[in-house]
């Protein structure tokens, strides 16, 4: 079997993995891949060599809006379509996605979040997976501190990632002079400088580690595996791709109980953030002015942060609870299978 994957291969965000991983995913059962550079790169920080399309099933690891907008559709590639569009508010569909969708003959979602999304269309629902953490493997040399981590991306909407529930939080934790660290991993901040100044300056005078530089996969996973826990106290999230690697690397979490990371994310690894459903105040990028997101409880994450420090059992059996997670809910083998299954089919079809 021959399929066709595009996506943003010479990107280092959370789509441009989602396409690596699931060419990988494909390739783990001897299929072949073509991989196909998208369009519209946005940058090209990492050399690529794009594949000549011949499948005879292609796979659209791109956004919705920007399959239309940009126009990177061809119906040339292969006979048969499969979308993988990733969207982040579960009441606000983008105007281009219907078109996008009709475009397809089946979406895959890969999480249940993102299939009440997809909503109206022939989908497919995957199971969530890691695989990236078996090529990148290795410890790192511990911090004494006490280290959390978030990483981000401020082209992704910043308001969504919430950078600033996670400061909150660490500042609310700790104020006594405890051994304690935060890493705050940054990409793309030249998207929104004026945005970024004003967010260091909130940490001023905090134990903040601040890291600008596009990292190589190995270096990201190396640095994840520094961290002692990783929040994220999102308003929304289609995967929550952080939040399962963090997962993979053994690293327990506290993030927003919503989005597409309650699949994967349960009380054997991580603390589920309460939170209540709120309108956003403006307009955010492609998220309308009253669309509805989630507004994650500080306190109860700040609480949370601080209990994993004090009480080292806890933590440990959170860190043990990881293993059992990436076994039994992000187990690449159940996503191969339904992925398999759904490409013989269209090819029969």
């Amino acid at each position: 079997m021959i399929v066709n994957v595009v996506g943003y291969f010479r990107r280092q965000c959370g789509l441009s993995n989602n396409a690596r991983a699931i060419a990988a995913l494909l390739e783990s059962r001897a299929v072949i891949v073509n991989r196909i550079a998208a369009k519209h790169q946005f940058f090209d920080d990492v050399p690529f060599t794009s594949d000549t399309p011949s499948g005879e099933v292609t796979i659209w690891c791109v956004n919705a809006t920007e399959l239309i907008t940009n126009r990177e559709f061809e119906r040339s590639y292969s006979r048969r379509h499969v979308g993988v569009f990733m969207w982040e508010l579960e009441f606000n569909r983008p105007p281009h996605f219907e078109r996008a969708a009709a475009l397809m003959d089946e979406l895959w979602a890969q999480t249940e979040f993102l299939a009440r999304i997809y909503s109206g269309f022939p989908t497919v629902k995957l199971p969530c997976w890691i695989t990236d953490h078996e090529a990148y493997p290795g410890e790192s040399s511990k911090d004494p501190r006490f280290t959390a981590m978030f990483a981000f991306d401020c082209a992704s909407i910043w308001r969504r990632k919430n950078p600033q529930g996670v400061i909150a939080t660490f500042r609310q934790a700790f104020s006594n002079g405890e051994k304690v660290r935060l890493i705050l991993k940054a990409n793309r901040t030249h998207k929104d400088p004026r945005f970024f100044r004003d967010l260091v300056r909130t940490t001023e005078g905090m134990p903040v580690q601040w890291i600008t530089e596009n990292l190589p996969r190995a270096e990201y996973w190396k640095l994840l595996r520094l961290a002692d826990v990783y929040i994220s106290l999102h308003r929304s999230e289609g995967i929550g791709l952080t939040i399962a690697e963090a997962i993979a690397a053994g690293v327990p979490v506290i993030a927003t109980n919503y989005g597409g990371n309650v699949d994967f994310m349960d009380e054997r690894c991580s603390f589920p953030v309460p939170f209540r459903m709120v309108p956003n105040d403006l307009r955010h990028g492609p998220y309308y002015a009253g669309a509805m997101w989630a507004d994650p409880d500080v306190g109860a994450a700040a609480n949370a942060l601080r209990a994993l420090y004090l009480d080292r059992d806890y933590h440990a059996r959170l860190r043990a609870g990881c293993a059992n997670v990436l076994r039994d809910k992000l187990n690449p083998a159940a996503a191969a299978d339904a992925a398999i299954s759904r490409l013989e089919f269209l090819c029969r079809s």
